[in-house]
């Protein structure tokens, strides 16, 4: 399964302000925006990171993923969560193009921890796939984010800020508190690849 975000964060949703203060940044300063861009890099890459780990979207966004095979599975488990809406399913065919799946033929629903889309799909055959677009999010915006999370990703992007020229971090490092921030968020593997 290929997951695309199909609607990136805007610069304006991001918690530059926050970040600054974090990072104890002067203020006031005629130069005071230079390094917004900076900013916005590690932010965006802590999110990333963090939802990464967690398989869950911190902001809500839209997301389509594209399923190459279900082996006649009525119930695909869908990458991330948490999945507030079904935008659409089309089936996508090298000859017949791409084709919406009638919307009283799947729906959502949500067991084991993981959102799922279940219903009466096509079987895929010669290369086609089903493209399920989806909205997905724990909050709406940046102020209605877990203040743990808010947390864990202006550690995270600090610690990519403080550590930028750093080259000899070992794979995956992350601060320990963001690590511990972030647990009690983590999907949970139940079963044999459920």
């Amino acid at each position: 399964m290929l997951l695309f975000e199909t609607t990136a964060l805007e610069e304006h949703q991001l918690p530059i302000e926050a970040f600054q203060a974090h990072l104890r940044l002067g203020t006031g300063y005629a130069e005071e925006t230079l390094q917004t861009p900076v900013l916005v890099g590690f932010l965006r890459a802590a999110i990333a990171s963090i939802e990464g780990r967690i398989h869950r979207i911190l902001i809500t966004r839209e997301f389509s993923a594209d399923i190459q095979e279900h082996n006649g599975f009525s119930e695909i488990p869908l990458p991330v969560g948490p999945v507030h809406s079904l935008v659409s399913v089309d089936e996508i065919d090298a000859a017949s193009g791409v084709t919406p799946v009638s919307q009283d033929r799947y729906s959502l629903t949500h067991r084991l921890g993981r959102d799922h889309l279940v219903g009466r799909l096509p079987i895929l055959v010669n290369g086609a796939k089903l493209r399920v677009k989806f909205k997905a999010g724990l909050a709406s915006d940046w102020s209605t984010l877990p203040a743990d999370l808010q947390q864990a990703v202006l550690l995270l992007a600090a610690h990519y800020y403080e550590y930028r020229t750093e080259t000899k971090l070992d794979t995956g490092c992350a601060p320990f508190g963001v690590i511990c921030l972030i647990e009690r968020f983590r999907l949970q593997r139940v079963g044999g690849g459920v």
